[in-house]
Parts: structure tokens; C-alpha cells; sequence
């Protein structure tokens, strides 16, 4: 478990101030999986992510989003519960890849998902609860070679809706985004 400081149900009382504090959903920036990371050691299993609120900018332009961040990396992230987030559960940035595979991921203020438009996630098996808006949140990038997103299912959401936060979409680029 990854949580608080003023967690006391995950380990006792850690900051030792008896009943004087209490966990929020901001307490802590989360994890981060910079692009220097071995892939093939990078896993996140049978976790528990509790707290977060994000971080700060220090992955480039906005990629505060998510209890866990990923840039430019792959992560196994399996059986794995993401839980009191004011961001996002992960936030997947410039060309991340991880499996995200049976993880639960409630109580979360934005979108589940954060990520940049053409990172290349793969999701099965997830589940959502109290989510502040069901979609997956798209970052707002600089695009200059033509592409298609990608329609993507997840958490039981077959072609589930972008929330699209914006771009700059370079002169003779064109971004097709499927109905």
C-alpha cells in the first residue's frame, strides 16, 4: 500500500499524532516511472494507491495528472486499486506503453485515464467507481504528423468518450478523430 502519511489504517499511526490528522486526497504526488526506468522491472502488482493528488510539472508540460505517472516507459500494472485521487488514477505521457490489467480505480475526481493522445496503453479487465467524469482525459500537445486516434474500450466501455483538453495542431497536420 502507497498512501499518506496520515494513513493510520495502512501501517498505524506513521506521523505518531494519535487522531489529530486524517488522510485527503492530495496528500502525496504519487508514483512516477521516468523514461530512464528498466522496462522490464518496472511493475506495479497486487498495489494499492491511496491519496494522491498529482505532481509537478517536472515531466514536461501538463503531466501533473495521475497516481501513478508514466513518461516515455512501460509498466506492468496489474491487480492493482487506485483509490482517493483528486487527479487521475494514471497519467500516461509522451510515448508510455504499460498493461494496465484487472485494477480497480474509485474515488477519483477527473477521469480515470489521463494520457497523451497517441501513447499506446493497453487495458483489460479494469473496473471504475465514483468517477468524476467517465472519459479518458487527453493531454494538450503540440501535433505536427498527421495520425487517427485510436477508438478504445475500457472499464466496460466500449469506444469510450475523449475528454479533450485542447492542441496545437501544426500547419498541413490533420488529426482524424473517429465518431
Amino acid at each position: 500500500i502507497f498512501t499518506s502519511i496520515k494513513d493510520d489504517s495502512a501501517g498505524g499511526d506513521t506521523n505518531n499524532d494519535g487522531n489529530s490528522s486524517a488522510p485527503y486526497n492530495s496528500d502525496w504526488q504519487g508514483l512516477v516511472f521516468f523514461p530512464e526506468s528498466d522496462d522490464t522491472q518496472n511493475k506495479l502488482i497486487y498495489s494499492e494507491i491511496r491519496y494522491t493528488g498529482g505532481g509537478g510539472g517536472y515531466l514536461g508540460s501538463y503531466t501533473n495528472n495521475g497516481s501513478v505517472r508514466v513518461k516515455d516507459a512501460y509498466i506492468d500494472i496489474d491487480h492493482s486499486i487506485f483509490q482517493q485521487s483528486s487527479t487521475t488514477a494514471l497519467g500516461i505521457y509522451g510515448s508510455a506503453n504499460p498493461d494496465v490489467t484487472d485494477c480497480q480505480m474509485y474515488n477519483i475526481t477527473y477521469e480515470p485515464i489521463y494520457m497523451a493522445m497517441f501513447s499506446n496503453p493497453v487495458f483489460s479487465g479494469n473496473t471504475t467507481a465514483n468517477i468524476g467524469r467517465m472519459a479518458i482525459g487527453i493531454q494538450p500537445e503540440t501535433y505536427s504528423q498527421s495520425a487517427t486516434m485510436q477508438q478504445r474500450n475500457f472499464a466496460g466501455y466500449n469506444n469510450i468518450t475523449y475528454m479533450f483538453y485542447g492542441a496545437t495542431i501544426n500547419s498541413g497536420t490533420t488529426i482524424t478523430i473517429p465518431a
